[in-house]
């Protein structure tokens, strides 16, 4: 890897993304699979054949808005059926369990 500025060159990896769109020149070699590549930032070194070129990294930021992500009180409540609640909660219904168990000791 090769960068034209001095002050935007790598001196640890990973890479930041501000690094890597100022690298002017990469070189990969992997003499296992019998694979290289040179590529060139074109828009820092013009080369009449395009497929040496770099690919331009696209960095997102996800940045939230206002009014996007929903408010716990605009999120109605989930039936969750099989799920056991303390009495007296707004979720509990008055319908058992279909996993409930009678007890014993009341059942006649």
């Amino acid at each position: 890897m090769a960068w034209a500025d001095r002050t935007k060159a790598a001196t640890s990896l990973p890479l930041t993304p501000a690094q890597t769109s100022a690298m002017t020149f990469s070189y990969m070699r992997d003499r296992a699979n019998s694979y290289e590549k040179s590529l060139w930032n074109c828009q820092q070194v013009r080369r009449t054949d395009l497929s040496q070129c770099m690919r331009t990294q696209q960095t997102l930021r996800a940045v939230p808005v206002a009014g996007d992500a929903p408010t716990p009180a605009a999120v109605p409540p989930r039936d969750l059926d099989g799920v056991r609640r303390k009495p007296g909660t707004a979720a509990a219904s008055s319908a058992p369990s279909p996993t409930a168990r009678p007890d014993p000791k009341t059942a006649s």
